[in-house]
C-alpha cells in the first residue's frame, strides 16, 4: 500500500492529461526489433511467478545447482540426494516425491548412471550416481561422493 500523497499524484496527472500522454507514449514507442519470436525480459515478477509455479523436485534442483543448500553441488549418490531432498522438503513445506520419481524427474537435468565406487572404507559397490562435470572440479567421483555425504550430512551425525 502506498502514502496518501501517491494516490493524489495519481489523480492529479490524470487530470492534467496523463493518461493521453501515456497512450501517445505507448502509440509511439519503437517495437522495430520486436516480433513473435522476441524473449520477454526476466523481472522480479516474473521470477517469482516461476519460482511459485515450479514443482518440489525443480525448486530443489534449483536451489542445490545455485549453491543455496548445505549439500554441495557436486556427483552424489541418488539415495544421498534424496535424503537431503526429503530434509528440504520438510524445511520448506513441501510434499517429498518417492526416490524413483525424483531420481527419474532429476535425469531430466543431471547425468544419472551406475559406477561403482568404494565409500566409508568398504570394497567397490555399484551405486545410481548423480554425475556433475565441471571444469573447476579437483576431486575425483569417489571424493565428490564422499564430500557431498559430509557436508549434506546424510547419516544425520551432525548438527
Amino acid at each position: 500500500m502506498r502514502d496518501q500523497d501517491f494516490y493524489q499524484r495519481v489523480v492529479t496527472s490524470i487530470e492534467n492529461g496523463g493518461l493521453e500522454a501515456f497512450y501517445h507514449f505507448l502509440l509511439n514507442y519503437d517495437l522495430s526489433d520486436f516480433n513473435e519470436h522476441t524473449k520477454p525480459p526476466m523481472t522480479r515478477a516474473k521470477e517469482r511467478v516461476i519460482a511459485f509455479g515450479r514443482a518440489s523436485w525443480d525448486a530443489f534442483h534449483f536451489s542445490w545447482k545455485e549453491g543455496l543448500l548445505e549439500a554441495p553441488y557436486c556427483s552424489c549418490l541418488s539415495s544421498d540426494l534424496y535424503i537431503a531432498y526429503k530434509r528440504w522438503c520438510d524445511r520448506n513445506g513441501e510434499k517429498p516425491l518417492s526416490l524413483t520419481k525424483f531420481a527419474g524427474l532429476l535425469d531430466s537435468r543431471e547425468h544419472k548412471c551406475k559406477k561403482e565406487i568404494s565409500l566409508d572404507g568398504k570394497p567397490k559397490k555399484s551405486y545410481m550416481i548423480f554425475e556433475i562435470v565441471r571444469p573447476d572440479e579437483k576431486l575425483d567421483l569417489h571424493g565428490q561422493c564422499t564430500h557431498f555425504r559430509q557436508q549434506a550430512d546424510t547419516h544425520g551425525l551432525g548438527n
